[in-house]
């Protein structure tokens, strides 16, 4: 090449850092793509994980308390899980029978609830509105059934949601157990990779935020 006072030069690459660079472009790519793939693939799992930890927190104050008083801690996280169950199942039985009546009572009362608002509105602001139209939006039942029946994918769409969902509820309170049951061990595995002189600090902070985080997911 040739520069603007007339010299000439040229320009080299080394062959060395080229191949380095191209080795280390493409191990970048295969590393970004293999990282890629397993978060895609683990991605559900580790949601789960989540919800157990975030489980295993809430029934921290309760198992500690039960420790306390004696109790061995794998009893005492077993006897709080089913309690949670429990109280789940019974929140859900007493008020989702509750919501259900509800939306029935409010189903069958759209009809008159159409009239009262098109009288109230034609009175008011001297509009002609048709109680039949005003109904037509409401009328989406049969949209979604279709929506559910395609993301169902049918019978066998149904029964496959239904046992994954089972499936991952299982995961998750099998996953809080232990996560309960072995708290302590797991922190002191934890705490033993770290200096001795941030194990103390660590432990504590880690008592403290668990005591905290139960009580706030537990309110």
């Amino acid at each position: 090449d040739q520069s603007p006072d007339g010299r000439t030069f040229t320009i080299r690459f080394d062959q060395d850092s080229v191949r380095r660079t191209v080795i280390a472009t493409v191990a970048i790519l295969v590393t970004y793509s293999i990282l890629k793939w397993l978060w895609d693939s683990a991605s559900h799992f580790i949601f789960l994980f989540m919800l157990a930890w975030l489980l295993s927190i809430a029934m921290e104050p309760a198992v500690h308390r039960l420790a306390n008083r004696g109790w061995r801690r794998g009893l005492a996280s077993a006897v709080v899980l089913f309690g949670l169950i429990v109280t789940t199942v019974a929140f859900f039985a007493i008020f989702g029978k509750l919501m259900a009546d509800q939306l029935g009572q409010l189903v069958i009362s759209l009809p008159g609830y159409a009239d009262q608002i098109a009288a109230w509105v034609n009175a008011h602001f001297h509009t002609n509105i048709d109680p039949q139209n005003l109904l037509s939006y409401f009328s989406f039942g049969s949209d979604l059934a279709s929506l559910a029946s395609n993301l169902a994918g049918g019978v066998f769409g149904i029964l496959g949601m239904v046992f994954g969902t089972l499936f991952d509820g299982i995961a998750m309170l099998v996953f809080a157990y232990y996560f309960s049951a072995d708290g302590p061990r797991l922190r002191r595995a934890i705490g033993s990779w770290l200096p001795t002189a941030h194990q103390r600090v660590f432990i504590t902070v880690w008592d403290i935020a668990v005591t905290k985080t139960g009580g706030f997911v537990v309110s």
